[in-house]
């Protein structure tokens, strides 16, 4: 159709492996309020998201592992905020 009308076709491919454990926590909160998103609701997410640890067992052998990067997986808002920073790049 784009043919016959004599314009340009572009296209372009995103690896999207990892992308909800590579996003940045401190990227995620200015998105937020350029898009308006009221203060006490990045106050939350981003109480959310400081000194986040996850705890890793093997055996009995417990560590906590500070997360830096990544979204919550398995929270609820964890697709809304990831939307978030893809439109971001749109």
């Amino acid at each position: 159709m784009r043919r016959n009308h004599d314009q340009d076709t572009y296209v372009a491919f995103v690896d999207l492996v990892k992308a909800f454990d590579t996003a940045d926590h401190e990227l995620l909160i200015m998105i937020l309020e350029k898009y308006g998103a009221p203060p006490n609701l990045r106050k939350v997410i981003k109480r959310m998201y400081t000194d986040l640890t996850v705890v890793l067992k093997i055996g009995k052998s417990v560590k906590e592992i500070l997360q830096e990067v990544g979204v919550r997986q398995g929270d609820n808002m964890a697709p809304v905020l990831f939307l978030f920073l893809m439109n971001a790049f749109a």
